[in-house]
């Protein structure tokens, strides 16, 4: 990731992943998750966009506030969401640790229900656990939509719900 550009408001602090890292955002003062687009493409902006307005849509404290949005020089889209503390849950779990866990991820989800849509990609790596404080966040609502049968297998093989590799209605 060293060769993007990013806006100068944005100073890189750490790689996540290989569309995602961790700055400092200057004009706020704190740290933020920055979200790539994985092409320069109108699809993959729209996808970006399509995840940053569903984000900005909820105010809790089981999903991630969403911040800014905007676009590379190289015409990928980016996002900008709250850096939650903790850590993706790794086992074993204490019992107490798996009803936090489970509890709070019930309300995002049902928030998400709720309006209708699925997230297709509730995995560790897309949960955060802060022991500290208990709380827990569900992230990555970049495949959430309406039930439905998809066209193409998306979200990570092993988490799926069987029907949804079958390409069943989910």
């Amino acid at each position: 990731m060293s060769d993007i550009r990013l806006p100068r408001r944005f100073a890189p602090v750490e790689t996540i992943s290989d569309s995602a890292l961790v700055v400092r955002d200057h004009l706020a003062s704190t740290l933020r998750i920055l979200k790539l687009g994985t092409e320069s493409t109108d699809a993959s902006r729209a996808e970006l966009a399509r995840e940053y307005e569903l984000l900005a849509g909820f105010r809790h404290f089981g999903l991630p506030r969403a911040h800014d949005f905007g676009r590379l020089d190289d015409g990928r889209a980016w996002l900008t969401m709250e850096a939650v503390p903790g850590a993706a849950p790794r086992g074993p779990l204490t019992r107490p640790e798996l009803r936090l866990l489970v509890d709070g991820l019930c309300e995002p989800l049902g928030l998400l229900h709720a309006r209708g849509l699925v997230h297709r990609d509730v995995k560790p790596d897309n949960v955060r656990l802060d022991r500290a404080t208990g709380r827990v966040v569900l992230l990555d609502l970049g495949l959430a939509g309406a039930p439905g049968r998809l066209e193409e297998i998306r979200g990570t093989v092993g988490y799926m719900a069987p029907e949804a590799s079958g390409g069943e209605t989910v």
